[in-house]
């Protein structure tokens, strides 16, 4: 499947591929050391978000991303830009 998005054309996933967020796969999370700069690793694969979420220093954490199996994109589930949350997934509200 193909859309054109702003003039590329880009392969999207289908539908059925993502049913939901939070599923079974791999997630990144995206955390502020202690010198400040922002440091990207792999958390590993976990059932559903609210695992990954809690490997993690709440304080230090910027940006959790999900890529469910069989998909190649990342999907943003949590993002923080100061002490304001900018994007937060209803998987992990409830």
């Amino acid at each position: 499947m193909r859309n054109l998005i702003n003039g590329y054309e880009i392969a999207t996933q289908p539908k059925e591929l993502v049913k939901e967020l939070g599923g079974r796969g791999e997630y990144r999370a995206v955390t502020k050391c202690r010198a400040g700069f922002p440091t990207i690793y792999d958390i590993g694969t976990f059932d559903n978000p609210l695992m990954a979420f809690n490997r993690v220093l709440p304080k230090a954490l910027l940006n959790l991303q999900y890529k469910p199996t069989g998909c190649d994109y990342w999907l943003c589930l949590y993002a923080r830009k100061g002490t304001k949350v900018v994007v937060v997934d209803e998987s992990l509200v409830n």
